[in-house]
Protein backbone atom coordinates (compact mmCIF):
# COMPACT_ATOMS: atom_id res chain seq x y z
CA UNK A 1 0.00 0.00 0.00
CA UNK A 2 2.77 2.42 0.99
CA UNK A 3 4.70 1.74 -2.23
CA UNK A 4 1.60 2.35 -4.32
CA UNK A 5 1.04 5.61 -2.50
CA UNK A 6 4.68 6.66 -2.98
CA UNK A 7 4.59 5.71 -6.68
CA UNK A 8 1.29 7.53 -7.12
CA UNK A 9 2.77 10.63 -5.49
CA UNK A 10 5.76 10.53 -7.84
CA UNK A 11 3.52 10.11 -10.90
CA UNK A 12 1.18 12.85 -9.70
CA UNK A 13 4.10 15.22 -9.10
CA UNK A 14 5.52 14.51 -12.55
CA UNK A 15 2.13 14.91 -14.22
CA UNK A 16 1.46 18.14 -12.34
CA UNK A 17 4.87 19.47 -13.30
CA UNK A 18 3.98 18.91 -16.95
CA UNK A 19 1.07 21.28 -16.64
CA UNK A 20 3.06 24.08 -15.03
CA UNK A 21 4.61 26.76 -17.18
CA UNK A 22 8.37 27.18 -17.15
CA UNK A 23 8.11 30.42 -15.18
CA UNK A 24 6.23 28.97 -12.22
CA UNK A 25 8.06 28.00 -9.01
CA UNK A 26 8.72 24.33 -8.33
CA UNK A 27 6.34 22.35 -6.18
CA UNK A 28 7.30 22.36 -2.52
CA UNK A 29 7.67 19.20 -0.51
CA UNK A 30 5.91 18.51 2.76
CA UNK A 31 9.14 18.81 4.78
CA UNK A 32 10.87 22.01 3.81
CA UNK A 33 14.54 22.37 4.70
CA UNK A 34 15.25 25.26 7.04
CA UNK A 35 18.33 27.48 7.18
CA UNK A 36 19.60 25.24 9.97
CA UNK A 37 19.25 22.01 7.96
CA UNK A 38 22.55 20.18 7.76
CA UNK A 39 23.01 18.52 4.37
CA UNK A 40 24.90 15.28 3.78
CA UNK A 41 28.48 15.33 2.55
CA UNK A 42 29.25 12.08 0.72
CA UNK A 43 32.72 10.52 0.99
CA UNK A 44 35.29 12.17 -1.27
CA UNK A 45 36.06 10.19 -4.42
CA UNK A 46 39.44 8.44 -4.44
CA UNK A 47 40.64 10.62 -7.33
CA UNK A 48 40.01 13.77 -5.29
CA UNK A 49 42.03 12.48 -2.34
CA UNK A 50 44.86 11.46 -4.67
CA UNK A 51 44.84 14.87 -6.35
CA UNK A 52 44.95 16.65 -2.99
CA UNK A 53 47.92 14.46 -2.01
CA UNK A 54 49.77 15.26 -5.25
CA UNK A 55 49.12 18.98 -4.84
CA UNK A 56 50.42 18.91 -1.28
CA UNK A 57 53.49 17.00 -2.51
CA UNK A 58 54.03 19.78 -5.07
CA UNK A 59 53.59 22.37 -2.29
CA UNK A 60 50.49 23.76 -4.04
CA UNK A 61 48.53 24.22 -0.84
CA UNK A 62 46.16 26.80 -2.32
CA UNK A 63 44.73 24.37 -4.88
CA UNK A 64 44.81 21.47 -2.40
CA UNK A 65 42.64 23.53 -0.03
CA UNK A 66 40.28 24.49 -2.87
CA UNK A 67 39.71 20.85 -3.82
CA UNK A 68 39.33 19.88 -0.15
CA UNK A 69 36.62 22.54 0.20
CA UNK A 70 34.82 21.19 -2.89
CA UNK A 71 34.71 17.60 -1.62
CA UNK A 72 33.61 18.67 1.87
CA UNK A 73 30.67 20.66 0.49
CA UNK A 74 27.26 18.93 0.64
CA UNK A 75 26.49 17.25 -2.67
CA UNK A 76 23.76 15.12 -4.17
CA UNK A 77 24.13 11.37 -4.49
CA UNK A 78 23.17 10.26 -8.01
CA UNK A 79 21.37 6.94 -8.41
CA UNK A 80 21.42 5.93 -12.04
CA UNK A 81 20.85 2.22 -12.39
CA UNK A 82 21.19 -1.18 -10.85
CA UNK A 83 18.48 -3.53 -9.73
CA UNK A 84 15.71 -2.45 -7.36
CA UNK A 85 17.52 -4.32 -4.58
CA UNK A 86 20.84 -2.64 -5.40
CA UNK A 87 19.35 0.86 -5.42
CA UNK A 88 17.53 0.10 -2.15
CA UNK A 89 20.82 -0.99 -0.56
CA UNK A 90 22.68 2.03 -1.94
CA UNK A 91 20.03 4.40 -0.61
CA UNK A 92 19.94 2.67 2.79
CA UNK A 93 23.73 2.97 3.00
CA UNK A 94 23.50 6.67 2.09
CA UNK A 95 20.73 7.22 4.64
CA UNK A 96 22.84 5.52 7.32
CA UNK A 97 25.89 7.66 6.51
CA UNK A 98 23.73 10.80 6.48
CA UNK A 99 22.29 9.79 9.84
CA UNK A 100 25.79 9.52 11.28
CA UNK A 101 26.35 13.12 10.17
CA UNK A 102 22.90 14.15 11.50
CA UNK A 103 22.30 15.36 7.96
CA UNK A 104 19.67 15.23 5.25
CA UNK A 105 20.86 13.64 2.00
CA UNK A 106 19.96 14.88 -1.46
CA UNK A 107 19.31 11.98 -3.82
CA UNK A 108 19.00 12.24 -7.59
CA UNK A 109 16.87 9.53 -9.24
CA UNK A 110 18.31 9.21 -12.75
CA UNK A 111 17.03 6.05 -14.36
CA UNK A 112 14.12 7.14 -16.55
CA UNK A 113 13.57 4.76 -19.48
CA UNK A 114 14.86 5.95 -22.87
CA UNK A 115 16.82 8.75 -21.21
CA UNK A 116 18.42 11.31 -23.55
CA UNK A 117 17.13 9.65 -26.72
CA UNK A 118 20.30 7.55 -26.95
CA UNK A 119 22.59 10.59 -26.81
CA UNK A 120 25.33 11.42 -24.28
CA UNK A 121 23.38 10.47 -21.15
CA UNK A 122 21.71 7.44 -22.72
CA UNK A 123 20.55 4.66 -20.48
CA UNK A 124 17.88 4.19 -17.91
CA UNK A 125 15.50 1.41 -16.99
CA UNK A 126 14.42 -1.07 -19.65
CA UNK A 127 10.78 0.07 -19.47
CA UNK A 128 7.92 1.19 -17.26
CA UNK A 129 7.71 -1.97 -15.15
CA UNK A 130 11.46 -1.99 -14.53
CA UNK A 131 11.39 1.70 -13.62
CA UNK A 132 8.49 1.29 -11.20
CA UNK A 133 10.33 -1.53 -9.43
CA UNK A 134 13.53 0.55 -9.34
CA UNK A 135 11.83 3.68 -7.96
CA UNK A 136 10.07 1.50 -5.35
CA UNK A 137 13.53 0.24 -4.32
CA UNK A 138 14.71 3.83 -3.97
CA UNK A 139 11.64 4.73 -1.87
CA UNK A 140 12.14 1.64 0.34
CA UNK A 141 15.75 2.66 0.91
CA UNK A 142 14.64 6.05 2.22
CA UNK A 143 12.00 4.50 4.46
CA UNK A 144 10.55 7.04 6.86
CA UNK A 145 13.65 9.19 7.02
CA UNK A 146 14.03 12.67 5.57
CA UNK A 147 15.66 13.09 2.19
CA UNK A 148 15.50 15.52 -0.67
CA UNK A 149 14.82 13.69 -3.93
CA UNK A 150 15.45 15.29 -7.28
CA UNK A 151 13.38 13.24 -9.65
CA UNK A 152 14.74 12.66 -13.15
CA UNK A 153 16.32 16.03 -14.00
CA UNK A 154 16.29 15.22 -17.73
CA UNK A 155 12.81 13.72 -17.75
CA UNK A 156 10.50 16.65 -18.42
CA UNK A 157 12.64 18.06 -21.19
CA UNK A 158 12.57 14.75 -23.07
CA UNK A 159 8.84 14.13 -22.97
CA UNK A 160 8.10 16.25 -26.06
CA UNK A 161 10.31 13.88 -28.05
CA UNK A 162 7.91 11.02 -27.30
CA UNK A 163 4.39 12.31 -26.64
CA UNK A 164 2.44 15.48 -26.14
CA UNK A 165 1.94 16.72 -22.58
CA UNK A 166 -1.77 15.89 -22.68
CA UNK A 167 -1.03 12.32 -23.81
CA UNK A 168 1.58 12.03 -21.06
CA UNK A 169 -0.99 13.09 -18.47
CA UNK A 170 -3.47 10.49 -19.72
CA UNK A 171 -0.96 7.66 -19.74
CA UNK A 172 1.54 8.69 -17.00
CA UNK A 173 3.10 5.46 -15.84
CA UNK A 174 6.65 6.39 -14.92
Amino acid sequence: MRLSLARSAVVLAAATALTLSAGMPALASIHKPTPSTHFYVPPAPDGSRQQIGRLIGQRDLTDAVRIAKMVTTPQAVWLSGGTPRQVQQDVRRTMLKAGLQHAVPTLVAYNLPYRDCGQYSAGGAAGTTAYEAWIDGLANGIGRQKAIVILEPDGLGLIPNYVSASAALRTARF
